[in-house]
């Protein structure tokens, strides 16, 4: 603590408007799914949002046709 003015100042920006939810996944669901992500080399998360993502482009798109 004694040579805090040997360091130089530092400018960063923080995003804060990001968030986390956290959504149960039934195990037997969740199992199959790090399977999934395992064989695709990704992450569980990264195939979950990957597939919402999908999943409501797909919802949007039926909505708008119907619309």
């Amino acid at each position: 603590g004694e040579h805090w003015e040997d360091i130089p100042e530092a400018d960063f920006e923080v995003d804060l408007k990001r968030r986390t939810r956290l959504v149960a996944i039934d195990a037997d669901l969740a199992t199959k799914l790090i399977a999934i992500a395992r064989s695709k080399k990704t992450s569980a998360e990264g195939l979950v949002n990957s597939w919402l993502r999908e999943k409501i482009r797909s919802a949007e798109q039926t909505r708008c046709d119907r619309g």
